[in-house]
């Protein structure tokens, strides 16, 4: 690391992967400090409705240093999936098809045995191609010997809160990141992170006229109540205009 913080001084790289890579598998990062806030944690501080700006999640992909990150916010964007989902997803379930980009078989975080595919975009296909065919990937010393899509430098696979440490500051660093309420044990907790795109996804997915059946499947909750209970509030706003389109 002496030797990489040597060139780097000197300007011969960009910066010092090997003191990244420490940050990424420090036993000092604080699980509580860089976890997901439960939404109904998030409904008691009095937000019901947790949507993001696509505007600003656009900012946040060309904030990213890299095209793994790129793919993590993108998946996260397009699928609903949680983030432990995520970091277990296996290149063998990545199905690429002319019209049917999806992942197969992912397995709810719930271990209750159920499986289900979520799709992502064209435009997430792109990345995917770049980060899997275009040296993205390969890049990571641990890729050639795991079976994971997202890997990190000495990681074989991403943990879940790393995942959601690289979304907040891919937030930071697009200057879009916002303190919605501090906890009770004094972390402050964030709009974007990893389960707010999750709850995005659901809030833009039925707004955009998805029924409740097929969100419930999508997201991989057993009971549809699961589904309405802890993504489906909705602000005033959202109710006028509805009451506009159906009514006016």
């Amino acid at each position: 690391e002496v030797y990489f913080d040597a060139i780097h001084s000197l300007g011969y790289v960009a910066k010092n992967i090997l003191a990244e890579t420490e940050r990424e598998d420090s036993k000092n990062i604080d699980p509580e400090a860089w976890s997901t806030a439960n939404p109904k944690k998030v409904k008691e501080q009095g937000e019901s409705v947790i949507e993001l700006e696509t505007k600003k999640i656009d900012k946040m992909v060309r904030a990213c240093d890299n095209v793994r990150d790129k793919v993590i916010i993108r998946l996260l964007q397009d699928t609903g999936l949680r983030a432990s989902e995520l970091t277990n997803i296996k290149l063998n379930q990545i199905e690429e098809e002319w019209e049917d980009n999806k992942i197969i078989e992912v397995l709810t975080a719930k271990r209750d045995g159920h499986e289900r595919s979520v799709f992502y975009t064209d435009r997430t296909s792109v990345l995917l191609t770049e980060y899997l065919d275009g040296g993205g990937r390969s890049k990571y010393t641990t890729a050639e010997d795991s079976e994971y899509l997202l890997v990190s430098l000495r990681s074989e696979k991403i943990h879940p809160n790393w995942l959601n440490r690289i979304v907040r500051e891919s937030a930071e660093k697009a200057g879009v990141q916002e303190v919605m309420f501090t906890d009770a044990k004094g972390h402050d907790r964030y709009r974007y992170t990893a389960q707010h795109f999750r709850s995005n996804f659901a809030i833009k997915s039925v707004k955009n006229g998805m029924p409740i059946e097929f969100l419930r499947r999508i997201l991989g909750h057993a009971d549809m109540d699961t589904t309405k209970d802890a993504y489906l509030g909705f602000r005033d706003s959202d109710l006028r205009d509805a009451y506009n389109r159906y009514y006016s």
